[in-house]
């Protein structure tokens, strides 16, 4: 601790010189800049600095908080933890994650897509083979060459180079393409296509799949997310059947509005979107566990955030749409899934204040005289269903789910 406490006296001018700073000074450049250790004390921080995660990775979260300008205080943080920073960097790493796999569904789906639409409107009526649609996409692309380098150094894949070597002088099929090209050249192909067979659904799709291709591309690379959730400099419109969707869920106009400005949030939006309406149901379903899991990490601690109104409204939004569009609508599914903590809710309490989110995004109190006399699962069924204060009945399943797990992770 004397040694923490020495290095506070260097920081600056070690931070002035961007010199390599020491576990040690890096906890002591934090803390000269108003960042606390109460959550997480500062030789937690050194050694989880030392083994788990980078100064300048952790530190880029802070970016989320507000500053506090006075005479006293220029320039510090206000309430700024360094475990909230940790948090927002483990929630980042899952929703990275849950990201990638999304945006690979959909590129598989919308693989599957074209080629019915190509078979759907040229194949059949023969106004293409197949083969010819290729020649001509390559013929009229600006970066042919790449696309063409692109394809060759996959020669000795052991993955597709049996299928490179085969066609080396890139006479391809649509079906056997699309297995070799990455996913922004898919792009560029699908485009050519829509305008190709005067697609204009196809045309707006392209402009979905653009976002959904710059969010995977951050996340296959393992770049940071969630480090800045302010309203962008130039934020993107986003699509009419994105605010459509949103608004048609439930979710506030300013809600909406304030975290589609957010380049970010508005790909996270994008993705979901896309994915829940264009991937089979059977995939959504198999999808759903894993998002939920991510939602429940993103809010065992959100109570930490209470004075934070940027991660708290970014939380929200995104909470909101995984609860509306990834939840198992059949009835026997929603009880088994309140099941995992409603009985012991219920059992151990007379009244039950469950509280999710931040800022009292849904507050559901279970009185004992409102739910006697039912099964304990079915008493939780059907309070919710009848006084959720959100939505609609199926965020509360949801919710009341990653309410029971925390709780009892709590226990």
């Amino acid at each position: 601790m004397d040694q923490i406490q020495e290095n506070n006296n260097i920081s600056a001018e070690a931070a002035s010189k961007k010199r390599w700073l020491t576990p040690l000074e890096q906890v002591a450049d934090m803390c000269s800049d108003g960042i606390q250790f109460e959550l997480y004390s500062k030789e937690q921080a050194v050694k989880l600095l030392e083994s788990s995660n980078s100064f300048f990775r952790v530190r880029s979260y802070r970016s989320n908080f507000d500053r506090r300008y006075s005479l006293e205080g220029k320039g510090k943080f206000l309430h700024l933890d360094f475990g909230m920073l940790v948090d927002l960097s483990v929630i980042d790493v899952e929703l990275r994650n849950q990201v990638l796999i999304l945006s690979l569904d959909i590129e598989h789906f919308f693989k599957i897509r074209l080629l019915n639409t190509v078979e759907e409107k040229l194949i059949k009526t023969k106004k293409d083979d197949g083969y010819q649609i290729v020649q001509d996409f390559l013929k009229s692309a600006k970066n042919k060459e790449e696309i063409k380098k692109s394809i060759g150094s996959n020669i000795s894949s052991p993955y597709i180079g049996g299928l490179v070597r085969k066609h080396e002088n890139h006479d391809w099929s649509v079906w056997q393409f699309i297995e070799v090209i990455d996913f922004g050249n898919f792009l560029r192909f699908y485009r050519f296509c829509a305008n190709r067979m005067g697609d204009q659904e196809m045309n707006k799709e392209y402009y979905l799949l653009q976002s959904v291709r710059n969010i995977r591309n951050a996340c296959a690379h393992n770049n940071c997310v969630l480090n800045d959730m302010h309203k962008s400099d130039r934020p993107d419109e986003p699509s009419y059947s994105l605010k459509k969707e949103l608004n048609k869920i439930g979710i506030n106009n300013k809600l909406r509005k304030d975290c589609l400005k957010n380049k970010r949030l508005q790909q996270i939006a994008t993705t979901l979107y896309t994915h829940q309406k264009y991937v089979s149901q059977n995939c959504k379903i198999y999808r759903t566990e894993g998002l939920f899991r991510f939602a429940k990490r993103m809010m065992r601690n959100a109570h930490i955030y209470e004075k934070e109104d940027l991660v708290n409204k970014s939380f929200k939004f995104i909470l909101e749409m995984i609860s509306a569009w990834y939840l198992i609508k059949e009835q026997k599914d929603w009880l088994d899934w309140v099941d995992l903590g409603g009985r012991r809710i219920i059992k151990n309490t007379l009244c039950v204040v469950l509280t999710i989110s931040v800022q009292g995004l849904v507050c559901v109190q279970l009185a004992q005289e409102q739910v006697l006399g039912q099964s304990t699962i079915g008493r939780v069924a059907t309070y919710f269903r009848s006084q959720a204060l959100c939505a609609c009945g199926s965020h509360a399943f949801f919710l009341l789910r990653i309410l029971a797990d925390i709780d009892q992770e709590t226990k």
